[in-house]
């Protein structure tokens, strides 16, 4: 009994485009709605529109947000500026057609931070599928200047060996972007450390088991980095966390040492709680 979507973007398109044609847009939306079988009767159907109505008010209002990036990606074309990286990489985690030679030039560090108040599913789709697609040619800021994403040293203190795959480059730079986003802003540490933790279960479902073994030095590089850097408290994202580690132990029979010493720290945390 819900009104289709089809009517609803039409009637976004106008507004994001701001054409000064809001009120056909509003005849044809009210025109395909009342063409659908089954039509509620008039009171419900007077506040699905009022609903959708509010939808697109509130849409239009939320250009820096995820709703108002969301719909920008949805609608493509011309809605777009002309530096909307984040927007074009978003357009790509819902059309993938959409990544081959027309993203252009990307900055990593603005795409993730902004990436991070993303839905975990959407932010895994972007680091996962989206990124590793362009890592090579992504411009990366370093202390030492700006470099290309293939010449990003993507080592830690677990691994000091050049890393090439680059599902686990992109997964790297995500760490690295939870540990300052969550310095910079502490109340949303948990919430950032449960999307790299959903990012990171959705990964080992699909590498190998030599680069579990690399993802396993990765993660306990960020969680003892990220620990030493957000005081250790009872969170869903030190939950999170916690069961990950423990199952990455687990799908690695026991053999990811590296992560030993963060398991008993996320362990120590949980306790807390009590």
């Amino acid at each position: 009994e819900r009104a289709p979507l089809a009517p609803l973007v039409l009637s976004l398109a106008e507004v994001v485009s701001e054409e000064p044609l809001a009120e056909d847009a509003l005849v044809m939306w009210l025109n395909i709605a009342t063409g659908i079988k089954d039509l509620p009767e008039a009171a419900t159907l007077q506040r699905h529109i009022n609903m959708h109505l509010a939808r697109i008010a509130v849409a239009a209002e939320s250009a820096t947000g995820y709703a108002g990036q969301l719909l920008q990606a949805a609608l493509g074309g011309s809605t777009l500026d002309k530096d909307s990286s984040v927007v074009r990489l978003l357009a790509a985690c819902l059309n993938p057609q959409r990544l081959a030679g027309q993203v252009g030039k990307v900055e990593l560090w603005p795409v993730l931070s902004t990436a991070l108040w993303w839905p975990a599913r959407r932010l895994s789709q972007l680091v996962l599928n989206v990124l590793p697609e362009i890592f090579t040619e992504l411009k990366v800021l370093t202390p030492n200047g700006y470099v290309k994403g293939g010449r990003l040293d993507c080592s830690s203190k677990f691994l000091d060996f050049g890393v090439r795959l680059p599902v686990l480059r992109s997964i790297h730079c995500l760490y690295c972007c939870v540990v300052a986003q969550s310095i910079q802003y502490p109340s949303e540490a948990s919430n950032f450390l449960r999307s790299a933790c959903e990012v990171t279960r959705n990964a080992v479902g699909s590498l190998k088991v030599a680069s579990l073994q690399c993802l396993s030095g990765h993660l306990a590089a960020f969680l003892s980095t990220f620990l030493d850097a957000v005081p250790p408290s009872p969170s869903p994202g030190m939950r999170a966390a916690l069961l990950l580690v423990q199952s990455l132990r687990r799908k690695l029979g026991g053999k990811a040492d590296c992560l030993s010493p963060v398991e008993n720290q996320l362990k120590f945390a949980a306790s807390q709680s009590a």
